[in-house]
């Protein structure tokens, strides 16, 4: 018995065309991320001081927000900060932008209680 093979039909413009490749903003985004693995690298320097460490715990224990932001800005960084807090812990955002536009963003975790 004879099967009939099927072939699909692929129009001739399969292929996507994509634009040229700028690595500009990529490599400005490589710099900016740099940056912020320095200021990450601050941030956990200024949490190993266990006077400054209490302090932070005891403002996001008590709900105070503005308390904890202010700490935070105290460590002096050229990123931007954003934090949450629970009571398990403390989520500290840094981020940036390039060319006016936000690109890069790290996040730390950092537990003290379970």
């Amino acid at each position: 018995m004879y099967y009939h093979r099927y072939y699909p039909y692929i129009p001739m413009n399969y292929y996507r065309l994509y634009p040229e490749i700028d690595t500009a903003l990529f490599e400005q985004s490589i710099q900016q991320s740099q940056k912020i693995a320095n200021d990450c690298l601050i941030m956990l320097n200024a949490f190993s001081n266990k006077d400054f460490a209490y302090q932070v715990m005891s403002a996001a224990q008590n709900g105070n927000q503005p308390e904890v932001d202010r700490l935070l800005d105290s460590i002096k960084v050229d990123s931007s900060i954003s934090s949450t807090y629970t009571p398990s812990g403390i989520s500290i955002k840094l981020h940036t932008n390039v060319q006016n536009t936000p690109c890069c963003l790290f996040t730390i975790f950092l537990k003290w209680g379970e």
